[in-house]
Protein backbone atom coordinates (compact mmCIF):
# COMPACT_ATOMS: atom_id res chain seq x y z
CA UNK A 1 0.00 0.00 0.00
CA UNK A 2 4.47 4.07 -1.39
CA UNK A 3 3.15 6.42 -2.86
CA UNK A 4 1.56 1.73 1.22
CA UNK A 5 3.65 3.28 -2.84
CA UNK A 6 1.27 1.55 0.36
CA UNK A 7 3.10 3.08 -0.51
CA UNK A 8 2.71 6.03 -1.86
CA UNK A 9 4.96 2.53 -2.42
CA UNK A 10 2.90 0.34 0.10
CA UNK A 11 -0.44 2.06 -1.44
CA UNK A 12 0.27 2.51 -5.34
CA UNK A 13 1.10 -1.34 -6.10
CA UNK A 14 -2.30 -1.87 -4.25
CA UNK A 15 -4.48 0.65 -5.90
CA UNK A 16 -5.19 -1.20 -9.11
CA UNK A 17 -6.79 -4.19 -7.18
CA UNK A 18 -8.95 -2.03 -5.45
CA UNK A 19 -12.29 -2.88 -6.27
CA UNK A 20 -15.43 0.05 -7.06
CA UNK A 21 -17.21 -0.65 -3.56
CA UNK A 22 -18.15 1.30 -1.24
CA UNK A 23 -19.87 4.74 -0.17
CA UNK A 24 -19.19 7.21 -2.63
CA UNK A 25 -21.16 9.94 -1.62
CA UNK A 26 -19.20 11.65 0.39
CA UNK A 27 -21.91 11.81 3.41
CA UNK A 28 -19.22 10.74 6.00
CA UNK A 29 -21.14 7.83 7.50
CA UNK A 30 -18.78 4.84 7.72
CA UNK A 31 -19.25 3.46 11.02
CA UNK A 32 -16.58 5.34 12.46
CA UNK A 33 -16.15 6.70 16.08
CA UNK A 34 -16.16 9.46 17.65
CA UNK A 35 -14.75 10.53 21.01
CA UNK A 36 -16.47 12.79 23.35
CA UNK A 37 -15.63 16.09 24.58
CA UNK A 38 -13.63 17.11 27.75
CA UNK A 39 -16.39 17.74 30.10
CA UNK A 40 -13.08 18.69 32.74
CA UNK A 41 -11.62 21.22 30.58
CA UNK A 42 -8.26 19.71 31.35
CA UNK A 43 -4.97 20.66 28.82
CA UNK A 44 -4.47 18.15 26.65
CA UNK A 45 -0.89 16.97 27.29
CA UNK A 46 1.50 17.31 24.51
CA UNK A 47 2.44 13.85 22.85
CA UNK A 48 5.95 12.63 21.88
CA UNK A 49 6.06 12.78 17.89
CA UNK A 50 8.94 12.24 15.52
CA UNK A 51 9.77 15.02 13.40
CA UNK A 52 12.84 14.70 12.35
CA UNK A 53 14.65 12.10 10.14
CA UNK A 54 15.56 8.83 11.89
CA UNK A 55 19.30 8.02 11.64
CA UNK A 56 19.70 4.32 11.76
CA UNK A 57 19.25 1.28 10.01
CA UNK A 58 17.69 -2.04 10.85
CA UNK A 59 20.49 -4.42 9.50
CA UNK A 60 23.55 -4.03 11.90
CA UNK A 61 25.34 -8.27 11.54
CA UNK A 62 27.96 -7.76 8.77
CA UNK A 63 28.00 -10.27 6.28
CA UNK A 64 30.24 -13.39 7.00
CA UNK A 65 32.28 -13.01 3.37
CA UNK A 66 31.60 -10.38 0.28
CA UNK A 67 28.87 -12.20 -1.47
CA UNK A 68 29.51 -14.07 -4.79
CA UNK A 69 27.71 -12.23 -7.94
CA UNK A 70 24.04 -12.86 -8.31
CA UNK A 71 21.37 -11.97 -10.39
CA UNK A 72 18.27 -9.94 -8.96
CA UNK A 73 15.08 -9.69 -10.45
CA UNK A 74 12.90 -6.48 -9.49
CA UNK A 75 8.91 -6.65 -10.67
CA UNK A 76 7.57 -3.46 -11.41
CA UNK A 77 4.23 -2.21 -12.31
CA UNK A 78 2.58 -0.08 -14.06
CA UNK A 79 2.45 2.67 -12.06
CA UNK A 80 5.05 5.74 -11.83
CA UNK A 81 5.78 5.24 -7.79
CA UNK A 82 6.93 1.71 -8.70
CA UNK A 83 9.66 3.39 -11.25
CA UNK A 84 10.87 5.38 -8.74
CA UNK A 85 11.28 2.28 -5.87
CA UNK A 86 13.02 0.39 -8.99
CA UNK A 87 15.55 3.28 -8.35
CA UNK A 88 16.97 1.77 -4.77
CA UNK A 89 16.75 -1.55 -5.97
CA UNK A 90 19.18 -1.04 -8.65
CA UNK A 91 21.75 1.49 -6.74
CA UNK A 92 21.78 -1.41 -4.40
CA UNK A 93 21.78 -4.20 -6.69
CA UNK A 94 24.74 -2.55 -8.37
CA UNK A 95 26.90 -1.74 -5.20
CA UNK A 96 26.99 -5.50 -4.41
CA UNK A 97 27.97 -5.91 -8.40
CA UNK A 98 24.73 -8.12 -8.90
CA UNK A 99 23.34 -8.46 -12.28
CA UNK A 100 20.24 -6.11 -11.97
CA UNK A 101 16.49 -6.64 -14.03
CA UNK A 102 13.33 -5.12 -13.98
CA UNK A 103 10.41 -7.30 -15.59
CA UNK A 104 7.16 -5.17 -16.02
CA UNK A 105 4.06 -6.79 -14.38
CA UNK A 106 0.11 -5.60 -13.71
CA UNK A 107 -1.06 -5.03 -10.77
CA UNK A 108 -3.65 -7.14 -11.24
CA UNK A 109 -2.22 -9.93 -12.88
CA UNK A 110 1.64 -10.34 -11.77
CA UNK A 111 1.98 -13.73 -12.70
CA UNK A 112 3.38 -13.57 -16.15
CA UNK A 113 5.85 -11.19 -15.24
CA UNK A 114 6.61 -13.41 -12.44
CA UNK A 115 6.90 -16.50 -14.56
CA UNK A 116 9.19 -14.72 -17.23
CA UNK A 117 11.40 -13.60 -14.59
CA UNK A 118 11.53 -17.42 -12.74
CA UNK A 119 12.35 -18.62 -16.59
CA UNK A 120 14.90 -16.32 -17.09
CA UNK A 121 17.11 -18.03 -14.31
CA UNK A 122 17.34 -15.06 -12.25
CA UNK A 123 18.38 -15.55 -8.29
CA UNK A 124 16.17 -13.37 -6.94
CA UNK A 125 12.62 -11.77 -7.25
CA UNK A 126 11.64 -8.87 -5.50
CA UNK A 127 8.20 -7.53 -5.67
CA UNK A 128 5.80 -4.49 -3.41
CA UNK A 129 2.45 -4.12 -2.41
CA UNK A 130 0.65 -7.71 -3.88
CA UNK A 131 -1.01 -10.10 -2.12
CA UNK A 132 0.41 -13.37 -2.57
CA UNK A 133 -3.15 -14.83 -3.81
CA UNK A 134 -2.04 -13.00 -6.99
CA UNK A 135 0.79 -15.05 -8.09
CA UNK A 136 0.55 -18.23 -5.78
CA UNK A 137 1.14 -20.84 -8.55
CA UNK A 138 4.22 -18.56 -9.54
CA UNK A 139 5.93 -18.40 -5.94
CA UNK A 140 5.18 -22.18 -6.07
CA UNK A 141 7.46 -22.57 -9.14
CA UNK A 142 9.72 -19.97 -7.59
CA UNK A 143 10.19 -22.43 -4.65
CA UNK A 144 10.51 -25.81 -6.99
CA UNK A 145 13.72 -23.36 -8.31
CA UNK A 146 15.45 -22.62 -5.54
CA UNK A 147 14.79 -18.71 -6.10
CA UNK A 148 13.71 -16.62 -3.10
CA UNK A 149 10.86 -13.97 -3.58
CA UNK A 150 10.81 -10.95 -1.12
CA UNK A 151 8.01 -8.60 -0.24
CA UNK A 152 7.39 -5.54 1.43
CA UNK A 153 4.38 -4.01 1.83
CA UNK A 154 1.76 -6.39 2.03
CA UNK A 155 0.05 -8.51 4.54
CA UNK A 156 1.08 -12.21 3.82
CA UNK A 157 3.84 -13.82 6.37
CA UNK A 158 7.09 -14.69 5.22
CA UNK A 159 7.49 -18.70 5.20
CA UNK A 160 10.40 -19.98 3.38
CA UNK A 161 9.76 -23.29 3.82
CA UNK A 162 6.39 -23.22 3.19
CA UNK A 163 5.54 -21.25 0.15
CA UNK A 164 9.04 -20.11 -0.51
CA UNK A 165 7.98 -15.98 0.17
CA UNK A 166 11.26 -14.60 2.46
CA UNK A 167 9.90 -11.15 3.35
CA UNK A 168 7.37 -9.04 4.08
CA UNK A 169 9.17 -5.78 5.31
CA UNK A 170 7.47 -2.55 6.33
CA UNK A 171 3.44 -4.47 6.49
CA UNK A 172 0.81 -3.60 8.93
CA UNK A 173 3.00 -2.03 11.59
CA UNK A 174 4.72 0.58 9.62
CA UNK A 175 1.36 1.74 8.45
CA UNK A 176 -0.25 1.63 11.64
CA UNK A 177 2.73 3.58 13.26
CA UNK A 178 2.55 6.37 10.75
CA UNK A 179 -0.96 6.91 11.45
CA UNK A 180 -0.32 6.96 14.77
CA UNK A 181 2.60 9.53 14.71
CA UNK A 182 0.52 11.89 12.63
CA UNK A 183 -2.53 11.24 14.45
CA UNK A 184 -0.36 12.75 17.46
CA UNK A 185 1.22 15.80 15.37
CA UNK A 186 -2.75 16.28 14.82
CA UNK A 187 -3.33 16.21 18.68
CA UNK A 188 -0.85 18.52 19.40
CA UNK A 189 -1.11 21.05 16.55
CA UNK A 190 -4.92 21.56 18.01
CA UNK A 191 -4.31 21.46 21.20
CA UNK A 192 -6.35 18.34 22.11
CA UNK A 193 -9.21 20.03 19.66
CA UNK A 194 -8.92 17.88 16.75
CA UNK A 195 -12.08 17.27 14.58
CA UNK A 196 -10.27 14.71 11.66
CA UNK A 197 -11.90 13.35 9.00
CA UNK A 198 -9.86 10.56 7.01
CA UNK A 199 -10.37 10.33 2.94
CA UNK A 200 -9.29 6.74 2.76
CA UNK A 201 -9.79 3.81 0.13
CA UNK A 202 -11.06 1.09 2.07
CA UNK A 203 -10.92 -1.58 -0.39
CA UNK A 204 -7.13 -1.92 0.19
CA UNK A 205 -6.43 -4.14 3.07
CA UNK A 206 -3.37 -1.89 4.31
CA UNK A 207 -5.48 1.25 4.81
CA UNK A 208 -7.72 -0.89 6.44
CA UNK A 209 -5.31 -1.04 8.88
CA UNK A 210 -3.83 2.31 8.76
CA UNK A 211 -7.54 3.67 9.65
CA UNK A 212 -8.17 1.66 12.52
CA UNK A 213 -4.84 3.06 13.98
CA UNK A 214 -6.21 6.58 13.39
CA UNK A 215 -9.36 6.00 15.17
CA UNK A 216 -7.86 4.32 18.12
CA UNK A 217 -5.66 7.24 18.37
CA UNK A 218 -8.03 9.93 18.48
CA UNK A 219 -10.22 7.85 20.66
CA UNK A 220 -7.72 6.60 23.30
CA UNK A 221 -5.16 9.76 23.20
CA UNK A 222 -7.32 12.77 22.78
CA UNK A 223 -10.50 12.87 25.03
CA UNK A 224 -11.52 16.57 23.32
CA UNK A 225 -10.79 15.05 19.41
CA UNK A 226 -13.25 12.91 17.12
CA UNK A 227 -12.75 11.25 13.89
CA UNK A 228 -14.81 10.43 11.22
CA UNK A 229 -13.91 9.17 7.37
CA UNK A 230 -15.07 10.19 3.97
CA UNK A 231 -14.93 6.13 1.87
CA UNK A 232 -13.90 6.28 -1.64
CA UNK A 233 -13.52 4.82 -4.26
CA UNK A 234 -10.41 3.85 -7.12
CA UNK A 235 -13.08 5.17 -9.33
CA UNK A 236 -13.33 8.39 -8.02
CA UNK A 237 -9.56 8.62 -7.58
CA UNK A 238 -9.03 8.16 -10.97
CA UNK A 239 -12.21 10.29 -12.09
CA UNK A 240 -10.78 13.22 -9.78
CA UNK A 241 -13.72 13.79 -7.91
CA UNK A 242 -11.95 13.52 -4.49
CA UNK A 243 -11.91 17.46 -3.92
CA UNK A 244 -15.54 17.45 -4.44
CA UNK A 245 -16.30 14.77 -1.84
CA UNK A 246 -14.34 16.36 0.58
CA UNK A 247 -16.21 20.23 0.14
CA UNK A 248 -19.10 18.36 0.48
CA UNK A 249 -17.95 16.95 3.70
CA UNK A 250 -17.01 20.07 5.22
CA UNK A 251 -20.35 21.53 4.05
CA UNK A 252 -21.77 18.83 5.85
CA UNK A 253 -19.47 18.67 8.98
CA UNK A 254 -18.22 22.45 9.17
CA UNK A 255 -16.77 21.77 12.77
CA UNK A 256 -14.16 19.96 11.15
CA UNK A 257 -10.46 21.24 11.37
CA UNK A 258 -8.37 18.38 9.89
CA UNK A 259 -8.92 16.67 6.92
CA UNK A 260 -6.00 13.69 6.71
CA UNK A 261 -5.72 11.49 3.56
CA UNK A 262 -4.76 7.79 3.91
CA UNK A 263 -2.06 8.04 1.32
CA UNK A 264 -1.08 10.99 -0.88
CA UNK A 265 -2.76 10.69 -4.72
CA UNK A 266 -6.75 11.92 -2.85
CA UNK A 267 -5.25 15.02 -1.97
CA UNK A 268 -4.14 16.27 -5.23
CA UNK A 269 -6.45 19.30 -6.06
CA UNK A 270 -8.39 19.44 -2.73
CA UNK A 271 -6.42 22.49 -1.27
CA UNK A 272 -7.28 24.46 -4.73
CA UNK A 273 -10.93 22.86 -4.09
CA UNK A 274 -11.42 24.49 -0.87
CA UNK A 275 -9.55 27.83 -1.52
CA UNK A 276 -12.08 28.46 -4.66
CA UNK A 277 -15.20 28.05 -2.32
CA UNK A 278 -13.58 29.42 0.66
CA UNK A 279 -13.56 26.41 3.01
CA UNK A 280 -9.62 26.39 3.42
CA UNK A 281 -9.44 28.92 6.13
CA UNK A 282 -9.95 26.51 9.49
CA UNK A 283 -9.16 23.51 7.42
CA UNK A 284 -6.07 21.81 7.79
CA UNK A 285 -4.40 19.13 5.12
CA UNK A 286 -2.25 16.45 6.50
CA UNK A 287 -1.56 12.59 5.52
CA UNK A 288 0.81 9.29 5.29
CA UNK A 289 3.43 8.66 2.83
CA UNK A 290 3.59 12.24 0.93
CA UNK A 291 4.29 12.33 -2.50
CA UNK A 292 6.65 14.90 -4.59
CA UNK A 293 3.25 16.90 -5.28
CA UNK A 294 2.17 16.79 -1.39
CA UNK A 295 5.73 17.97 -0.97
CA UNK A 296 5.07 21.03 -2.93
CA UNK A 297 2.02 21.59 -1.45
CA UNK A 298 3.83 21.78 1.90
CA UNK A 299 5.71 24.37 0.26
CA UNK A 300 3.34 26.28 -0.70
CA UNK A 301 1.43 26.76 2.27
CA UNK A 302 -1.06 24.54 0.89
CA UNK A 303 -1.01 21.28 3.34
CA UNK A 304 0.45 21.07 6.96
CA UNK A 305 2.17 17.59 7.48
CA UNK A 306 3.11 14.53 6.06
CA UNK A 307 4.49 11.52 6.96
CA UNK A 308 8.04 10.67 5.17
CA UNK A 309 9.28 7.30 3.89
CA UNK A 310 12.35 5.90 2.85
CA UNK A 311 12.41 5.49 -0.86
CA UNK A 312 15.76 4.54 -2.15
CA UNK A 313 16.60 2.54 1.73
CA UNK A 314 13.91 0.12 1.58
CA UNK A 315 15.26 -1.28 -1.90
CA UNK A 316 18.98 -1.35 -0.07
CA UNK A 317 16.82 -2.71 2.54
CA UNK A 318 15.61 -5.71 0.70
CA UNK A 319 19.61 -6.10 -1.52
CA UNK A 320 20.90 -6.49 1.89
CA UNK A 321 18.40 -9.53 2.70
CA UNK A 322 19.06 -10.61 -0.42
CA UNK A 323 22.46 -10.72 0.32
CA UNK A 324 22.50 -12.33 3.67
CA UNK A 325 20.04 -15.23 2.15
CA UNK A 326 23.20 -16.12 -0.40
CA UNK A 327 25.25 -16.41 2.62
CA UNK A 328 23.17 -18.46 4.18
CA UNK A 329 22.59 -16.35 7.37
CA UNK A 330 19.33 -16.14 9.19
CA UNK A 331 17.16 -12.81 8.44
CA UNK A 332 15.15 -13.44 12.09
CA UNK A 333 13.49 -9.88 12.81
CA UNK A 334 14.80 -8.72 9.53
CA UNK A 335 12.09 -10.57 7.23
CA UNK A 336 9.40 -8.56 8.66
CA UNK A 337 11.42 -5.25 9.91
CA UNK A 338 9.52 -1.84 9.62
CA UNK A 339 10.72 0.90 7.75
CA UNK A 340 12.29 3.92 9.45
CA UNK A 341 9.62 7.22 8.91
CA UNK A 342 9.08 10.10 10.74
CA UNK A 343 6.44 13.31 10.20
CA UNK A 344 7.52 15.99 8.09
CA UNK A 345 6.03 19.50 8.80
CA UNK A 346 8.52 21.80 7.62
CA UNK A 347 8.39 23.30 4.33
CA UNK A 348 12.12 24.18 4.22
CA UNK A 349 12.88 20.57 5.06
CA UNK A 350 10.19 19.83 2.02
CA UNK A 351 12.35 21.92 -0.39
CA UNK A 352 15.42 20.27 0.43
CA UNK A 353 13.98 16.67 -0.67
CA UNK A 354 12.16 18.97 -3.71
CA UNK A 355 15.23 20.01 -4.71
CA UNK A 356 17.30 16.50 -4.71
CA UNK A 357 15.02 13.77 -5.85
CA UNK A 358 11.50 14.47 -4.67
CA UNK A 359 11.43 12.37 -1.76
CA UNK A 360 13.19 11.24 1.56
CA UNK A 361 16.05 8.77 0.31
CA UNK A 362 16.48 7.31 4.16
CA UNK A 363 18.45 7.59 6.97
CA UNK A 364 21.54 10.10 6.68
CA UNK A 365 24.46 8.34 4.84
CA UNK A 366 22.91 4.86 4.74
CA UNK A 367 24.19 3.69 1.50
CA UNK A 368 27.83 3.50 3.50
CA UNK A 369 26.68 1.95 6.20
CA UNK A 370 24.77 -0.88 3.89
CA UNK A 371 28.53 -1.61 2.16
CA UNK A 372 30.45 -2.27 5.21
CA UNK A 373 27.80 -4.32 6.46
CA UNK A 374 28.61 -6.21 2.82
CA UNK A 375 32.57 -5.93 2.94
CA UNK A 376 32.46 -3.77 0.45
CA UNK A 377 34.01 -0.84 2.28
CA UNK A 378 36.22 -0.26 5.46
Amino acid sequence: MKRIRIVPVLVAGLLMIAGCGGDDSGDGDTGSSKSSSSSSGSQQAKLDVQTTPPTEIVATEPLKSKPEKKSFTFLQNELPSSAIDAEGYKEAAEALGWDFNVVNIKTTSPGPGMQQAIDSGTDFIALEALPVVLFASQLKAAKAKGIPVLSCFAQDKPDPEGTGLYTQCAGDTTISNQATEMAHWVINDSGGKAKVVLVNLRDIPTLVVEEKAWKDSLTNDCSGCSFDVIPITAEALGKGSIPQQVSSYLQQHPDTNYVAFAFGDPANGVAEALASSGQDKNVKLVGINATKVNLQALVDGQQAAWTMQPNDYTGWSVLDMAARISEDMPLGDLATADIPIFVNDSPDAAQKYLDGKGYWEGPEGFRDRFMKLWQLSQ
